[in-house]
């Protein structure tokens, strides 16, 4: 069977991460406002520096309203990802904040809901269908 991560903010950085090991066998990983700037938090380093290692698909989910992840880091990451070949889904939903899949589902259920039919439709086109 296929193994694709997912995960959120943190989480979702590591499941990047885990595209760029190849004995992981990972098919596909999805982030929630996967964290894009390590450095502030001194944990891990900027995602879009190892972009080139990455393996897709990806599917990157983020709230627009996020101040922990700037539309210019994404674009940042987008290009990066794109520069190294990686197929990549990147969806931004505008005035939800970090964490609105979780803490906030009520408050952003257009978004939660949506968000969720994008996941079950990527884990349909990886490998399997899991």
């Amino acid at each position: 069977r296929d193994v694709v991560t997912i995960g959120f903010c943190l989480g979702g950085t590591l499941s990047y991460y885990a595209t760029t090991d190849p004995a992981l066998g990972v098919a596909g990983a999805i982030a929630f406002y996967g964290g894009l700037d390590g450095s502030r938090l001194g944990v891990y380093e900027d995602p879009a520096e190892h972009a080139d290692r990455m393996r897709g698909p990806l599917l990157a989910i983020y709230g627009g309203a996020d101040q922990s992840i700037t539309q210019e880091m994404r674009e940042r990451f987008d290009e990066a990802l794109t520069a190294g070949g990686v197929e990549h889904e990147f969806v931004v939903f505008d005035g939800a904040p970090h964490s609105f899949f979780d803490r906030t589902h009520g408050d952003h259920a257009e978004a939660c809901d949506e968000s969720w039919g994008l996941v079950l439709r990527f884990l349909q086109g990886v490998g399997n269908g899991a």
